[in-house]
């Protein structure tokens, strides 16, 4: 194994989060790795993920198994996907994650159809499925690696996790809706609340 040179920066300052921003601002690319903890013990910087200006991988204590699997969470046909280039970033990690790791890798879409839309059903997932394939050929992703899921997406995706034993969740950080963008997403708070597995959140 190859020696890794690494620097150790104890920050003991009130403000840590502009500490933290002005190192992520020195490097061309950085990435901000933090180790989760049970909710009632974990750092201040949880409720302050939002303003860090890098992504941000959460780490737990399960240990990685062979193979490594990343999956990206991707929402190309939400009302505000157009306007902004999150699923593109998110699957552009998800593969450099993977060819780092040497992982398994695959995108997959939520579609939660609620009980007053329940006859439209068949409609409503065609939809989504043929925005998930489109998304997948702009990105030049093979359909075999995308995967369409029923049901909320907190549960559907905490479900599939546990079914396949992936390792990684790339997903996006903050809420697509422009009035909400200083939030993290609803999914992700859900996600974060007890997490399935490590998850890489995605700002932008």
């Amino acid at each position: 194994m190859n020696a890794i040179q690494v620097e150790v920066i104890i920050n003991q300052t009130a403000d840590y989060l502009s500490v933290l921003n002005d190192e992520v601002h020195s490097q061309e690319q950085t990435l901000v790795v933090i180790e989760d903890n049970i909710v009632a013990k974990r750092h201040s910087i949880f409720q302050k993920l939002t303003a860090i200006d890098a992504p941000v991988l959460i780490v737990n204590k399960k240990p990685w198994r062979n193979p490594i699997k990343v999956l990206a969470a991707v929402d190309p046909i939400h009302e505000n996907a157009s306007t902004g280039r999150v699923d593109t970033h998110i699957v552009s990690y998800t593969e450099q994650l993977a060819a780092l790791l040497k992982a398994k890798w695959s995108v997959v879409h939520c579609c939660n159809i609620t009980w007053p839309l329940a006859k439209y059903k068949t409609k409503i997932l065609a939809a989504h499925r043929n925005g998930l394939t489109f998304f997948a050929k702009k990105q030049r992703i093979t359909l075999d690696k995308c995967i369409l899921l029923e049901g909320m997406p907190e549960t559907a995706l905490t479900a599939h996790i546990i079914e396949q034993n992936s390792n990684i969740l790339v997903i996006g950080l903050i809420a697509r809706n422009k009035l909400e963008q200083l939030w993290i997403g609803s999914t992700t708070t859900a996600l974060l609340t007890d997490l399935p597995c490590d998850m890489l959140l995605i700002k932008k």
